[in-house]
C-alpha cells in the first residue's frame, strides 16, 4: 500500500513539474516577442542634413523669439485687483481691458470731491450776493473802502475753493477711469507680475505686453567670437517652425556688459522679413556669415564618444549606424567637422543617447 502511494506521488511530481516546464517556455517566448515588437518600434528623433556647402558661414548660435517692444503694464492708482481678463500667450488688442482693481474706495473719493465742490459753490453765491450788496453801499457812501474790501477778499477765497473743489473732483474721476488697464496696442501677453486679490501699488508692474510684429532673436555669444559680431550685419535666422527655410535679420543691439554667470554677451538680430509661422518664445538659430569657405559643421548635440572615438549617427534606409568622426573647432551651438561626413548626409541632431546600433527611427529635419 505505501509502495503504491509513493509510486503516485512521484507521478504526480513528474507532472507538475512539466507544467511548470512549460509554462516558463511560454513566458520566454511571450517576452521575447514583446521585446521584438518594442524594439521594431522607430524612435523619434530629429535629423539634420549636412548641406552641399557651408560656405559663408563662420558661425550658429541658438536663441528665442523676443519682442523688441516688450512693455510693463501698470495701475496709476492703488488698489486690490479684483479680476484679471488674460493670461500669459494670450492675443489682446489696443483698448482691450485686462485687468481691474477694486472701485469702491475710489467711487467714495469722488462723491466727496464733488460734495465738496457743491459746498464751495454755496459759498460762492453767498459772497458774490454779499460783494454786489457792499459793491452798492460802497458808491452810496454807506459803508467805508475797508469793509468792501474784507467782503471782496471772501468773494476771491470762495471761488479759489471751487476752482480747487473741481480740480479734486476731476482727480478723484480719473483715478476711478484708472481702475482698468487696457491694453495701449495690439500684442501677446508675455509676462504676469500679479494674480487677483492681490494688493498693488501705483506703477507696479502687472503684466508684460509684447508687440508679436517687431519680432528679434536674442542669443548669447562667448568673449572668444565677440569680434564677429558688429551692429547692423546682416545675419541669418533659421527655426524648426520654418524647415528649410532661412530668415534675414539684422543686428541691432550688443550688450555692453558680460553676464556675470554665463559670460557671455547678449546680442539681438530684428527679423527684417515676416513670417506667420515664427511665435514669441520659440526658439531658432542665428547664422553669422563669413567670406571664408568653412569645412562642415554640425550641432553638437549630434556628436557624442563610443569606445573612445567621436562620432555621430548616421541615418540610413530607416536605420542609424555610428560615424566616426575628426572634429575641429567649435562654432556657437555647432562644431566643425573635418572626416567623416559628406554634404547630403542624414545625421541624428538629438536624442543620440537613446540609440544603439541599427535602431530604426523616425522624425524631421532641422
Amino acid at each position: 500500500m505505501f509502495l503504491q502511494w509513493k509510486r503516485i506521488h512521484k507521478g504526480y511530481l513528474v507532472i507538475l513539474g512539466l507544467i511548470l516546464i512549460g509554462l516558463v517556455i511560454y513566458m520566454n517566448s511571450n517576452s521575447e516577442d514583446s521585446l521584438k515588437d518594442k524594439s521594431s518600434e522607430p524612435i523619434s528623433v530629429r535629423f539634420y542634413m549636412v548641406p552641399a556647402s557651408q560656405d559663408n558661414v563662420r558661425a550658429e548660435y541658438t536663441g528665442i523669439v523676443r519682442s523688441h517692444y516688450e512693455t510693463k503694464l501698470a495701475f496709476q492708482t492703488t488698489g486690490k485687483i479684483v479680476s484679471r481678463e488674460v493670461e500669459r500667450g494670450q492675443a489682446v488688442h489696443a483698448g482691450q481691458v485686462m485687468a481691474t482693481i477694486d472701485t469702491r474706495d475710489l467711487q467714495q473719493s469722488v462723491r466727496n470731491a464733488e460734495a465738496q465742490v457743491s459746498s464751495s459753490q454755496a459759498q460762492l453765491e453767498l459772497a458774490q450776493r454779499n460783494i454786489e450788496r457792499y459793491k452798492h453801499l460802497l458808491a452810496l457812501g454807506a459803508v467805508s473802502q475797508e469793509t468792501y474790501d474784507q467782503y471782496k477778499q471772501q468773494y476771491d477765497s470762495a471761488m479759489a475753493l471751487v476752482e480747487q473743489g473741481r480740480a479734486q473732483a476731476a482727480q478723484s474721476r480719473n483715478q476711478l477711469g484708472y481702475s482698468q488697464l487696457i491694453a495701449d496696442r495690439d500684442g501677446v501677453i508675455v509676462k504676469l507680475d500679479a494674480d487677483p486679490g492681490q494688493y498693488v501699488s501705483a506703477g507696479e508692474s502687472v503684466m508684460t505686453l509684447a508687440d508679436a510684429q517687431a519680432l528679434e532673436i536674442e542669443f548669447a555669444v562667448p568673449e572668444r567670437d565677440m569680434g564677429n559680431i558688429h551692429l547692423q550685419d546682416v545675419v541669418q535666422v533659421r527655426s524648426w517652425a520654418l524647415p528649410g527655410k532661412l530668415l534675414p535679420a539684422v543686428i541691432q543691439e550688443i550688450s555692453q556688459m558680460a553676464d556675470t554667470d554665463t559670460q557671455t554677451f547678449k546680442v539681438r538680430a530684428a527679423v527684417t522679413e515676416a513670417a506667420a509661422a515664427l511665435k514669441l518664445g520659440m526658439s531658432a538659430t542665428v547664422q553669422i556669415p563669413s567670406d571664408e569657405t568653412t569645412n562642415i559643421c554640425v550641432p553638437l548635440a549630434a556628436v557624442f564618444e563610443r569606445e573612445g572615438q567621436k562620432g555621430v549617427w548616421l541615418e540610413k534606409e530607416g536605420s542609424v549606424h555610428f560615424a566616426p568622426v575628426v572634429l575641429g573647432l567649435p562654432a556657437g551651438q555647432a562644431v566643425e567637422v573635418k572626416d567623416g561626413l559628406q554634404p547630403g548626409d542624414r545625421i541624428i541632431a538629438a536624442g543620440v543617447d537613446k540609440l544603439q546600433e541599427g535602431t530604426l527611427v523616425k522624425g524631421a529635419d532641422f
